[in-house]
């Protein structure tokens, strides 16, 4: 398990656990970021914000068009996290 702020741009992670408080995992269960859930990386450059697309999670299941995974592209959205926020999450790199 690696922070999310330490993942590779364009690989694919899933989310294994948020070690945060209850208002910012309240914050990042409201964008879809739980554990179980398939993000992809867009940009993680050095110690500045990280942009992730969401592209799937335990509460539905689909695909989006910039992943591999099945989904419907309604439902692949782009978040932009802050690095300490990105530290917080962590997961697992998928082959």
């Amino acid at each position: 398990m690696i922070p999310l702020a330490f993942a590779h741009e364009g690989t694919q992670v899933k989310v294994v656990k948020i070690n945060a408080g209850k208002g910012p995992s309240r914050r990042l269960t409201e964008l879809g970021i739980i554990p179980g859930a398939i993000l992809k990386i867009v940009k993680a450059q050095g110690p500045g914000p990280v942009i992730i697309e969401v592209c799937n999670s335990k509460e539905a299941s689909f695909l989006c068009n910039s992943c591999t995974l099945k989904c419907n592209t309604a439902y692949g959205w782009r978040i932009v996290l802050s690095f300490g926020m990105a530290m917080k999450v962590l997961v697992q790199e998928l082959m």
